[in-house]
């Protein structure tokens, strides 16, 4: 069951816990909480601060998640990246993996390149078949 109560390390909201002498669950960080631990409303401005410190975390989690992928990973990923719209500004409309809309398209292509065994233009781009 939902509670009015937030979790106090990623902000999400909490439930009530299952577990004994325990108030309150974040199934997110998988901890459980007593009452004077927890946010309640009053402190939406500071739970807003949270949750934008763990979406940031979680958004550079996803990018080590891809540090080091295999060419197959690079391939599928670069033609994904040509359905993603671009606007007149060369950023990205839309998320994409790890890059929030509005990244430049060469910061991504960057990316790539650093990634490809030889490099972007071959690998990917142009690859002999």
């Amino acid at each position: 069951m939902k509670t009015r109560r937030f979790c106090p390390k990623c902000g999400r909201p909490l439930l009530k816990s299952q577990i004994k002498g325990y108030a309150f669950q974040c199934f997110s960080c998988d901890e459980d909480f007593c009452k004077f631990e927890v946010l309640r409303k009053k402190d939406m401005e500071f739970i807003r601060t949270i949750r934008k410190t763990t979406i940031l975390h979680e958004r550079q989690q996803d990018m080590n998640k891809y540090d080091n992928p295999e060419i197959e990973q690079l391939r599928k990923m670069w033609e994904e990246f040509g359905d993603i719209p671009i606007d007149n500004d060369e950023c990205i409309e839309s998320d994409f993996y790890h890059w929030p809309k509005g990244t430049d398209r060469y910061e991504i292509w960057h990316w790539f390149d650093e990634r490809c065994p030889n490099n972007l233009h071959d690998d990917l781009m142009f690859p002999e078949e």
